[in-house]
């Protein structure tokens, strides 16, 4: 695509965020990680934490990756921010490849799977 500012400028006003909320995606992969493979050991204060990436797909070529910490302890399940606990109280069960998710734009504006509120 050649660069018409033009273009582009109409391209980002017509853009409207809300329009992804809601959308249903498949989970397609989960795959365990450690923080370095994910952030680099640079990134994260703990590198060697273990992690899941999950990646789910949604119709129009959309693909979110969701990255969940592995609970240490019991104090994980306690903490309201831990994402794995937000994500068992929105969909009654841990994450699973073909498991049907919401997805929403989060605060940072990016695409993202649907979570129980803190």
């Amino acid at each position: 695509m050649p660069y018409n500012p033009n273009e582009l400028n109409q391209q980002a006003e017509d853009t409207d965020p809300s329009q992804f909320d809601g959308i249903e995606a498949t989970i397609v992969s989960i795959e365990e990680k450690t923080a370095s493979d994910i952030f680099g050991e640079k990134t994260y204060s703990d590198p060697d934490k273990e992690m899941i990436e999950v990646t789910a797909e949604a119709p129009g070529d959309n693909q979110v990756k969701e990255v969940f910490a592995l609970p240490v302890d019991d104090m994980s399940w306690v903490n309201p921010t831990f994402k794995l606990n937000r994500y068992k109280k929105k969909y009654n069960k841990m994450p699973e490849v073909d498991d049907t998710v919401t997805l929403t734009v989060n605060d940072s504006g990016f695409l993202a799977i649907e979570l129980a509120d803190v």
